[in-house]
């Protein structure tokens, strides 16, 4: 059966197999994004520990904010629906 999975796993396949065969993603990608995100989160925990509350609560504030904006951005540029 060739529904993505591997051999011996049909029905019982993770939903996301089929992103993460060979050839379906950057490995080289996926690395750097691994190494930078291990270096980011102990500089970040460091910085956040040493900030006052009020200053982590903006901090938290302005990137919900930010994402919220680039999101709606995003589908302002996409006025197509999307199908799914």
């Amino acid at each position: 059966m060739s529904d993505g999975c591997p051999a011996g796993a049909s029905g019982r396949c993770p939903y996301g197999w089929a992103v993460t065969t060979p050839g379906h993603y950057s490995l080289s990608t996926a690395v750097g994004l691994t190494v930078g995100g291990i270096h980011g989160e102990l500089l970040a925990a460091l910085l956040v520990k040493s900030l006052p509350l009020s200053a982590v609560r903006w901090l938290a504030i302005f990137v919900v904010l930010y994402a919220a904006f680039m999101m709606l951005r995003t589908r302002a540029d996409r006025p197509e629906p999307i199908q799914v």
